[in-house]
């Protein structure tokens, strides 16, 4: 089963990500929570790190300054 990451305190951006995602991309999703500055270890191919840069794994949008 894929896995779905996001970070553990969850804002608007994080959950919103993860609806959208689990709604438009089919598919059954675990979902777990990690620390923001998770390296993305442990992912695999087809795994997806929401909202959090995951060591260049996730997707993230532009970063506050």
């Amino acid at each position: 089963m894929p896995v779905l990451y996001t970070h553990r305190n969850v804002d608007l951006d994080a959950a919103l990500s993860v609806a959208a995602f689990m709604e438009y991309v089919p598919g059954n999703w675990a979902i777990e929570f990690r620390n923001s500055n998770w390296d993305g270890s442990g992912m695999e191919e087809g795994d997806v790190a929401l909202d959090m840069e995951a060591g260049g794994k996730g997707m993230k949008g532009v970063l506050d300054p």
